[in-house]
């Protein structure tokens, strides 16, 4: 911050001798009437920067407040009623808000909606896993997709379960994710 410019009150506060000397020597003013003066500059000298970032926060608030409305004039988000979208039968707007695709998912008949995922695993494939724990010590999602025929999102939802179940434990991440058996291994039992 620049020094501050004396103003003519600070000046009238504590007067200047044309000797140049100490204000205390020059005009006889003793030490307590000196520190006095000095104190008086000192709060006069605080308000005038507490006053100038009053008036730059002022400002700062003014500008925001302009461009807010500027950039709601910008969008044409002005009180503009939200439109209201109408989806033909069997179909629901995307589940991910960030899905910017515009894709529509169809929805399931109601009589045939699932009321969740089951994590049950079909006996069939059960012993392939079972027999893939036991001797290699782990099982991917790969193995789980030849097990019972599923897509790799399907496998991934199914070892999701099982590891919420405590049935599987995941050991890495992403392509090298491997399951090993778990507290609850085999589930079912």
């Amino acid at each position: 911050m620049p020094p501050r410019k004396p103003s003519p009150e600070d000046r009238a506060v504590l007067p200047l001798h044309p000797s140049g000397e100490p204000p205390s020597r020059a005009s006889g003013l003793s030490d307590s009437s000196v520190r006095q003066a000095e104190a008086a500059d000192a709060t006069a000298a605080a308000f005038d920067v507490l006053l100038d970032a009053q008036s730059r926060m002022r400002g700062i608030v003014e500008c925001a407040a302009a461009l807010n409305r500027l950039m709601a004039e910008a969008s044409g988000k002005n009180d503009l009623p939200i439109p209201f979208l109408s989806l033909p039968p069997g179909f629901s707007a995307p589940f991910n808000s960030n899905d910017r695709s515009g894709r529509l998912h169809e929805r399931e008949p109601e009589g045939r909606a699932r009321r969740g995922r089951s994590s049950a695993i079909p006996a069939h494939g059960q012993e392939r896993l079972e027999a893939l724990v036991s001797s290699r010590g782990f099982i991917t999602n790969e193995d789980v997709r030849e097990a019972f025929g599923l897509t790799p999102l399907q496998a991934t939802l199914r070892l999701k379960d099982l590891v919420g179940e405590r049935a599987l434990v995941r050991r890495g991440q992403r392509r090298g994710a491997r399951y090993v058996a778990g507290p609850r291994w085999p589930p079912g039992r």
